[in-house]
């Protein structure tokens, strides 16, 4: 499931990465989220282009990512959920991994890995490995954590899980999605893993546009508000 707000510029390439995958994808449903620009129009064409790879686009006018992932969620057929976002770039088993992890572990709910950013300086890769390895609880990051964070361009769910916790309803506002339904259900009593050998690559652009200012804020200044401001649902909706 890919949920989409005005990525023109990015959804095309996502999409053939994924018809990349050693284990195809049973279907892509794309959630066109009150997109201004042309990125139903993107998808449409490139669903004309693969009429084989099974990509299914639904629209969904209320803003808010968390309002186009339970659309989006609602709307699939099968019982394993993968969730992603429409700038991403994904190895070649990425969802081979997640389908075997899934059939090793029944008892696990939902699952994430790992991020990198194929664009920003190595730093912030660097961060990133260190932040995962004290904020996911498991090796050392038992010591410092006890709640799963689950990454919302990589992550995958049963749909009984999802079933059990309605999804992404009833999220406060200025709150990101992936942490609303990780809480949601972790205080179900339901297990996450974290899947270390199953990263996809992302863009750093919503920092990286602000040159250093963007580095910085990564580092020091981060806030939902500040840098996911368009995933975030309006006031009155």
């Amino acid at each position: 499931m890919i949920c989409a707000y005005n990525e023109q510029d990015w959804i095309g390439s996502t999409l053939d990465s994924l018809l990349h995958q050693s284990r195809q994808a049973d279907e892509i449903v794309v959630v066109d989220n009150a997109s201004t620009d042309r990125t139903a129009d993107i998808v449409t064409d490139f669903i004309m282009q693969h009429p084989d790879s099974n990509i299914r686009l639904i629209t969904e006018p209320n803003k808010g990512l968390h309002i186009a992932r339970e659309t989006g969620w609602r709307s699939a057929r099968g019982e394993l959920i993968v969730v992603t976002d429409a700038d991403i770039h994904f190895p070649a088993r990425w969802l081979a991994n997640y389908e075997k992890a899934f059939l090793a572990r029944p008892d696990i709910a939902a699952m994430t890995g790992p991020v990198r950013y194929y664009d920003a300086l190595s730093f912030v890769n660097w961060v990133t490995w260190f932040y995962e390895h004290i904020n996911q609880p498991q090796g050392i990051g038992t010591r410092f954590s006890t709640r799963y964070h689950l990454n919302g361009c990589n992550a995958a769910y049963r749909r009984s899980a999802l079933e059990a916790v309605d999804g992404w309803l009833n999220m406060p506002l200025n709150l990101l999605e992936d942490m609303h339904v990780g809480t949601k259900l972790q205080d179900a009593g339901l297990k996450l893993w974290f899947l270390r050998n199953n990263k996809v690559q992302a863009t750093f652009r919503r920092f990286k546009q602000d040159g250093w200012r963007g580095y910085y804020r990564f580092l020091f200044g981060y806030t939902v508000e500040g840098v996911y401001s368009d995933h975030l649902q309006e006031a009155d909706s």
